[in-house]
């Protein structure tokens, strides 16, 4: 089996250096859900489930949850671990 770098494509082996990145990403609902009577609470979910009713199920669990897995070589490692939000060096 060919192992690739999923950021520049170069066939990696044994020689080389092979890391693995996951991430995970996932909507932080602190504060979006209000407190409210359980009744209130009932209709809130039974409307959400209506307008989702017609959504393909993966789109949103992806709007949710997500979680993703990448092989680097030595050089892509080194060039996310030092910039992994891609930020312009020119930014301030």
């Amino acid at each position: 089996m060919r192992i690739v770098c999923d950021r520049c494509g170069v066939v990696l082996g044994p020689e080389h250096g092979i890391y693995k990145l996951e991430m995970r990403l996932y909507a932080d609902l602190t504060g979006s859900m209000p407190l409210i009577s359980p009744e209130e609470n009932e209709l809130s979910i039974d409307e959400l489930l209506e307008r989702l009713a017609d959504v393909d199920p993966s789109l949103v669990e992806e709007d949710v949850h997500q979680e993703l897995s990448f092989t680097l070589c030595k050089r892509c490692k080194e060039r996310f671990a030092a910039n992994p939000l891609c930020i312009p060096l020119d930014a301030n």
